[in-house]
């Protein structure tokens, strides 16, 4: 289902889509419940290491 998802949006979207996936990650879904952000949760997680891909892409096309 989320391959399907990631092909509707990239055919809605085209080039505006980050090309960062977020896993789906055990730490991720665990943080909200703990009242803490990934990197405060499990900063060496594989959800950790997306969300700093994603923030470094957007970096690179000066979003931030």
């Amino acid at each position: 289902m989320s391959f399907e998802i990631q092909d509707r949006l990239s055919q809605q979207f085209g080039v505006e889509l980050c090309e960062t996936v977020i896993s789906e990650n055990v730490a991720i879904a665990e943080a909200p419940s703990l009242n803490r952000d990934i990197f405060a949760h499990n900063p060496s997680s594989r959800g950790a290491a997306d969300y700093l891909e994603l923030m470094e892409e957007l970096r690179a096309a000066r979003f931030l």
